[in-house]
């Protein structure tokens, strides 16, 4: 299912965990979702054996650190339940939803199980070089439930390689794409790439913490086998505690800003 505003185009695969599969911004032409799922290789077994690795660009041990594997595609807005023991429950993150109402703005998604019932709301802000995107979570239950959900967020603003133009920023403080990190609750965050001229800011609502890291694998490149970076995972995290009958609901709001126009410049240069 495709929204759109004239600042940005999204796709919600609504049977894969009704999560958004592409997220273009049209002024800078950024490509925002574009991260791929981690998956074996054949050439991942030599990487295991240490007599294998000479001239490598990395270290072994680097090497094998890299060596993880997604039991999801790397899409945004995933939705996951999660029990006291962490346990994901309910292929929120992967199952099928239904569509229950739709506009050219906002899709509005739900998805039953074990007498839970999610509801999720994506909603499209509008303006060419500034706009916003809202995920929200409405969830119910006919009985207690002990957890907490999370959405998930998969971005590529290439940050490979310590990309100084790519950043994740709250304060004073700022951090690489390909690192690891988190602010507190309550802490401005924001993620973008200078000289793309992309700026998102996200707000949780209720405010809780947020956490990312890299999402890297190993390839065989002319080079030899070396760590490749894929994207940036992005996690908002809140404690999830139902009453029967008491719905909650919990959002994240992804507004971004656009300093250049490759379609202007094209069209003035062309």
């Amino acid at each position: 299912m495709a929204l759109g505003t004239s600042g940005q185009t999204v796709v919600v695969d609504v049977a894969e965990g009704a999560a958004i599969g592409s997220w273009d911004l049209r002024a800078t032409r950024v490509a925002l979702a574009s991260v791929l799922r981690r998956r074996p290789e054949p050439y991942h077994d030599t990487i295991r054996s240490p007599d294998a690795l000479e001239g490598a660009v990395a270290t072994p041990d680097d090497l094998a650190g890299s060596l993880e594997y997604d039991d999801h595609e790397r899409r945004s807005g995933l939705v996951r339940l999660r029990r006291v023991d962490s346990h994901s429950v309910g292929e929120f993150d992967r199952g099928p939803w239904t569509m229950e109402r739709a506009t050219d703005r906002e899709l509005v998604l739900s998805r039953r199980w074990d007498g839970i019932l999610a509801r999720k709301t994506v909603a499209l802000g509008s303006g060419r070089q500034d706009g916003s995107m809202t995920v929200s979570v409405e969830i119910e239950a006919d009985r207690e439930f002990e957890g907490s959900l999370e959405l998930e967020w998969n971005v590529n603003l290439m940050g490979g390689g310590a990309n100084p133009a790519a950043y994740y920023r709250s304060g004073s403080d700022e951090w690489r794409h390909d690192t690891r990190g988190h602010v507190t609750a309550g802490a401005d965050l924001s993620f973008g790439n200078t000289y793309e001229g992309v700026d998102i800011s996200l707000v949780a609502d209720p405010p809780t913490r947020a956490q990312w890291f890299a999402v890297e694998t190993v390839s065989n490149s002319e080079a030899g086998f070396e760590r490749v970076y894929q994207g940036s995972c992005l996690i908002v995290r809140w404690p999830l505690s139902l009453v029967a009958g008491q719905p909650l609901t919990f959002a994240t709001t992804l507004s971004f800003t656009q300093s250049r126009d490759r379609s202007a410049e094209e069209a003035a240069t062309g």
